[in-house]
């Protein structure tokens, strides 16, 4: 995963070989929801194995993610950032430059899960005020109804719900109910 990372903590999406195409929206885009998802998996994963090595550049990256993601004028995490160049045409890159400042309820509980991991376990400070922020959006945005009906799954950049298919019914409970339950067991091992 490290291989990916760049100097400013965020994560390549996409390798691009041809450097004539290096200047395009598919080479510069870069999305944080992704690179935290596997931030958490690589941090869990050496864990699983016994992995003790330094984990400085990941947790590093936790936070720069954050930050690169964030909407500053109406919270949350963008789908995707770095969404400039020109454009080369494909259907990834549609959806990219079409989709970018969407908010997406498995990018936010999985941001949350990985920036309460690093915080509760290797003791990041600032992931854990990441934590509280993303959070807070989270359980005030994706929630459907005054009772927590469904979760809507994508939301334009100021929080309104959009009628569209972002993927497969199947992901809301196995993204949303896991997340939750890994806050919560984290909490638990606080406790």
């Amino acid at each position: 995963m490290l291989a990916h990372r760049e100097d400013g903590g965020l994560f390549t999406e996409t390798f691009v070989a041809d450097p004539g195409m290096r200047d395009t929206v598919l080479a510069r885009h870069r999305t944080p929801g992704h690179a935290l998802e596997g931030i958490w998996m690589a941090l869990e994963a050496g864990e699983s194995l016994g992995e003790t090595g330094d984990h400085g550049d990941l947790l590093a990256s936790v936070s720069a993610l954050c930050a690169a993601g964030w909407d500053d004028e109406h919270g949350g995490l963008f789908r995707y950032v770095g969404v400039s160049g020109r454009r080369a045409g494909g259907p990834y890159e549609d959806l990219v430059t079409r989709t970018w400042s969407t908010k997406l309820w498995w990018v936010h509980t999985e941001a949350a899960y990985t920036t309460l991991l690093a915080a509760e376990r290797y003791g990041d400070r600032e992931a854990a005020r990441w934590f509280e922020r993303i959070w807070d959006y989270t359980i005030g945005t994706f929630p459907g109804g005054a009772d927590g009906e469904e979760w809507i799954q994508i939301r334009n950049r100021a929080g309104e719900p959009l009628d569209e298919v972002v993927a497969l019914p199947v992901k809301d409970p196995y993204h949303i109910a896991r997340n939750l339950m890994q806050i919560i067991e984290l909490r638990e091992l606080r406790s």
